[in-house]
């Protein structure tokens, strides 16, 4: 067995960070894996590490990760982002929940208190500060039961209580730069 070989496929799997492989004599191996920590769930049958590679891991269930899910954005700007909105949450005890974008790249982050809020698809940063402002000015002791917020106007927010929905996505007719070319 070419130890280089296995220790290459190994690392091939996706989601071991280390990987060591020796003989042990006459006739055995001894084969240390350490695994990525896994830091969210991608999708419905994969997991994403501090570093946003994907992981794949059969048969394997994470419940207490936040779910992300993303259309344009690679794994990577998605735990960017995730890691980017989940500091700006440390300092008011709200955590990520899930964190999904549409397909024309508007963020939605649903927070484990029940709230979604819509971010759109720039300035995430001041709108998240924006809601985070009202949430605890207004929002925290008002709100009851699951809430939908807006940040994505220029001067302020909406606020829908009851079920959290997904934000409308804008008709299809829409221009485009590719409408153009």
């Amino acid at each position: 067995i070419d130890l280089d070989e296995l220790t290459a496929r190994i690392f091939g799997l996706s989601w071991p960070r280390e990987v060591r492989v020796r003989r042990l004599w006459p006739d055995g191996l001894l084969i240390q894996v350490k695994r990525e920590p896994l830091v969210a769930s991608w999708g419905d049958d994969a997991f994403l590490t501090s570093a946003g590679k994907v992981a794949r891991l059969p048969g394997h269930q994470e419940d207490a990760l936040p779910g992300l899910s993303a259309s344009l954005s690679t794994p990577l700007q998605t735990m960017q982002t995730y890691l980017l909105l989940q500091e700006q949450l440390r300092t008011s005890e709200l955590v990520v929940r899930s964190l999904a974008e549409n397909s024309l790249g508007e963020w939605v982050v649903t927070l484990d208190n029940g709230i979604s809020v819509a971010l759109g698809n720039r300035e995430l940063s001041e709108r998240l500060q924006r809601f985070l402002l009202l949430y605890h000015q207004v929002l925290s002791d008002r709100i009851p039961e699951p809430a939908y917020v807006d940040t994505r106007y220029e001067n302020g927010l909406a606020v829908r209580q009851g079920e959290p929905q997904p934000a409308p996505e804008p008709p299809r007719h829409a221009a485009s730069e590719n409408d153009e070319q």
